[in-house]
């Protein structure tokens, strides 16, 4: 047989990688073969199934004159199969793209007879491992996406920002306790609603560019991991007077509040245990991370204007829309810091619908775990009891996990900056807070 061979190119970052095809009915093919040595791809052949996998950032298995391939976990139907030629795999030019775009995690688009790189995506992959008692579901994707998730009992939506994917990475059925992955792409972002089997435990988590979602047996969860997070630090001084600057004053309270929470016996993980600058992004990333049970953020406050100096007194926050002037001035001050981010505080309306409903599952908790703390704290340390407010802190509004913002004292008050200059108010400060979350986690574990 006489092979009349024709030329192409296929277009792969910032290379250009020339073929040759071979027509056959029609068709032109080319060599899996060769566009796996070319490409950087491993491939291996089991002949007692007569079975091609390739794998680079995906793994593909490949059956000769089988329209179907199997894309990690997911079939996918091809129009026209894969065909051997002398006893090696060819594959059609046309069915080319689709299968680059999944091998590669990048889009692929035929141009003439030269199949080109138009766009790198960013959600890389999903997939779904069943267990006799646990589905794990994991999303692969590029770590500088922005994705927040929330919901109940069986419903839970995860939404990802600025998304391009591979519709095909998708499955169209569920397994196991997740019973079905429906995506919905939006303006801006791609929404997908995770439905799971009732009566079941939902944990999802994000790790180094993958988010799982883990469905098992429902386990009755006790409060053991507390993240401690000193406000401030580093380039950002938090509030500064009467001698004192807010991130060493917090940190100091931080440390004595982690080890009084220790002997205690909780797990205690701290933000910054030195005067390091985070951004409030990386601050809610180490307790989601950690799969911590609660968020406190220690803080103090302070007023600018002079005639407002005798304000004093502790406050504890939870997240949800300011209700009073004063509630909505400290949430300015404190939402301030992004500006040593190089960012602007201000989000677009949606993510900011968005991360309300990711922390409203919490809300409750959020309020009580306020109270108990101030309560607390008034009745251990005897400061002016200011009360328990609600405002849209940043450093809590990304957090999956009952969170709070303790406002200490204030640094503008020169008898409260005394009390905060004094180590030993401070080990009592930091022991009235602990009792706080003791008195909540045992209304909780109980």
């Amino acid at each position: 047989m006489i092979l009349i061979l024709f030329a192409f190119q296929v277009q792969y970052g910032d290379n250009v990688y020339q073929f040759n095809s071979i027509p056959v009915q029609d068709l032109d093919y080319v060599s899996l073969k060769k566009l796996s040595e070319k490409l950087g791809c491993s491939m291996l052949y089991d002949s007692t199934y007569r079975v091609y996998t390739i794998q680079k950032a995906a793994r593909i298995t490949i059956v000769p004159e089988n329209p179907f391939i199997k894309y990690e976990e997911k079939f996918i139907q091809l129009t026209y199969p894969v065909i051997e030629i002398d006893g090696e795999p060819f594959i059609p030019l046309c069915e080319l793209p689709g299968i680059l775009s999944l091998l590669l995690n990048s889009e692929f688009r035929l141009q003439g007879n030269n199949v080109v790189e138009v766009k790198k995506l960013n959600v890389l992959g999903f997939n779904i491992k069943v267990k006799s008692d646990e589905t794990v579901a994991t999303l692969k994707y590029d770590p500088s996406l922005e994705i927040l998730f929330r919901g109940e009992d069986t419903l839970w939506v995860i939404t990802i920002f600025d998304a391009i994917y591979n519709p095909d990475i998708f499955p169209t059925d569920g397994k196991g306790f997740i019973k079905r992955i429906i995506p919905r792409p939006g303006e801006g972002f791609l929404e997908l609603k995770v439905i799971t089997a009732p009566d079941k435990d939902v944990n999802i988590k994000k790790l180094d560019g993958k988010l799982k979602i883990e469905v098992r047996e429902y386990r009755k969860k006790e409060i053991r991991t507390i993240v401690i997070d000193p406000g401030h630090g580093g380039k950002d001084p938090g509030a500064i007077g009467n001698g004192l600057k807010e991130k060493y004053v917090t940190l100091k309270i931080a440390k004595y509040l982690s080890a009084e929470l220790k002997s205690m016996g909780f797990h205690v993980i701290m933000t910054r245990t030195d005067d390091t600058f985070l951004s409030l992004k990386e601050r809610t990333e180490i307790a989601d991370n950690a799969r911590a049970d609660l968020f406190v953020s220690i803080h103090c406050n302070s007023v600018r204007n002079k005639s407002y100096i005798a304000m004093h007194g502790t406050e504890t926050y939870f997240l949800s829309v300011a209700k009073t002037d004063w509630a909505r001035a400290v949430e300015a001050t404190e939402n301030s810091s992004i500006k040593f981010e190089g960012a602007d505080v201000a989000q677009t309306g949606l993510k900011y619908v968005l991360w309300d409903l990711a922390q409203s599952q919490f809300l409750e908790e959020s309020q009580q775990l306020a109270i108990d703390i101030q309560e607390s704290i008034v009745d251990y340390c005897r400061t002016y009891n200011r009360g328990v407010n609600q405002a849209n802190f940043y450093v809590l509004r990304v957090n999956y996990m009952p969170a709070v913002l303790v406002e200490t004292l204030f640094i503008s008050n020169p008898d409260d900056a005394k009390k905060l200059k004094d180590d030993v108010f401070l080990k009592r400060l930091a022991r009235g807070i602990a009792r706080g979350i003791k008195k909540y986690v045992e209304s909780r574990n109980g």
